[in-house]
């Protein structure tokens, strides 16, 4: 993931901000998902995620969204992590490119292949 968020020029908190805004996990955090742990325990132990250490610090209404989102599906921050990165399709090795409009963190386009 260090790759997307450097080419991207994201934080490790606005990574995790714009990765639920991308999967449209509610605001408070309260909606349930179907989630494959199956894949995601794959790709994290086959390296492949890259998933970066951090120490990354959120807003205060953020840090409950993900509180309360990792809680209910029992997901560490590296699996939750790789689960909002397959949510935003940008594949375990981060090379994807999409046009980002920062304000919303959000997806204005994805770059042609």
């Amino acid at each position: 993931m260090s790759r997307f968020t450097t080419r991207h020029r994201l934080s490790v908190g606005e990574l995790f901000s714009f990765g639920l805004n991308v999967a449209k996990v509610k605001q408070d955090g309260s909606d349930r998902r179907m989630i494959d742990y199956g894949r995601l325990n794959n790709e994290l132990s086959s390296g492949d995620a890259g998933v970066i250490a951090h120490s990354g610090r959120f807003s205060l209404g953020e840090a409950n969204r993900i509180r309360t989102f990792r809680t209910l599906h029992n997901l560490s921050m590296p699996y939750l992590l790789v689960y909002l990165m397959n949510e935003a399709e940008i594949g375990p090795t981060g090379d994807a490119r999409v046009w980002i409009d920062y304000e919303t963190l959000t997806i204005l386009q994805r770059a042609a292949a």
